[in-house]
């Protein structure tokens, strides 16, 4: 990831280093309607999810460390299958947490499935951006803005639930070199330069592969414009445990990118 670690050494005073911690609104408000969930006896039963019931379980979860108040969340269905699950993202100081809860009844009770924890300089609460199956086997990973960054930049990451093992994860990518990193992007868009991911099936194999993209630009006086000077495209594949770069649909995008450098 040549562009990542080029991002990373132009933003270095920005922020600090991530330290990811693995860890285990009112009463009149409309309620929310869920799918349906098997009981323990094997009964198909449905519940609605009130906001009241979401707030109570949110103090509950985060406890006095984090404010409930000040938390965001979203009401999924990752599995899709009994459901639904609760994504909180939380912030205090210079540290957030985000965690996913199963809940289980129309009495608020619920289950801690996962809970990642990291520290920099946070903005605000982190933020399920988008929800999206990208290794093809049924259940959603989690898309989130992670809310910390400069002033031309945002952080997003890609988190997995492991429901049987009831742990939460970052993604992982192993770059062209054979390294491990962990599914989190810096972007940043600026007149010198701009980098960004998407989720897409580049193969059209029936499973979507994570690409990342960086553009170097530089003034042309002559045009009065910015031209690109440097366009480059890592794509990852899944391999069946983690996304590994992959050389040549790298190749074919940054082929297909153009001069411009744009998907």
């Amino acid at each position: 990831m040549k562009r990542f670690i080029l991002f990373l050494i132009i933003t270095a005073g920005i922020g600090v280093g991530i330290f990811v911690l693995t860890v285990q609104e009112e009463e009149n408000a409309p309620e929310q309607q869920v799918q349906p969930q098997t009981n323990e006896s094997g009964d198909t039963a449905s519940f609605e999810l009130s906001e009241a019931m979401i707030q109570n379980i949110m103090k509950d979860a985060l406890g006095t460390r984090f404010n409930a108040e000040t938390a965001i969340y979203k009401v999924a269905n990752l599995d899709h299958k009994g459901g639904p699950e609760l994504i909180i993202g939380a912030a205090t100081g210079n540290t957030a947490s985000i965690q996913v809860l199963t809940i289980k009844n129309g009495e608020g009770e619920y289950e801690r499935i996962g809970k990642i924890e990291y520290q920099e300089l946070i903005r605000e609460a982190p933020e399920v951006k988008e929800l999206a199956d990208i290794d093809g086997n049924g259940q959603d990973e989690i898309i989130m803005s992670l809310m910390y960054g400069g002033a031309a930049s945002v952080a997003e990451g890609i988190l997995n639930v492991d429901f049987a093992a009831k742990a939460m994860h970052w993604v992982q990518l192993r770059d062209e070199r054979g390294e491990l990193q962990d599914a989190i992007f810096l972007l940043a868009n600026t007149v010198s330069h701009h980098n960004r991911f998407h989720i897409q099936d580049v193969d059209k194999d029936g499973i979507k592969e994570i690409t990342e993209i960086f553009a170097e630009t530089l003034y042309n006086e002559k045009t009065d414009s910015f031209d690109v000077t440097n366009c480059e495209a890592s794509v990852y594949e899944w391999d069946g445990i983690l996304f590994v770069f992959d050389a040549a649909l790298s190749e074919q995008t940054l082929r297909n990118l153009g001069k411009d450098c744009a998907m």
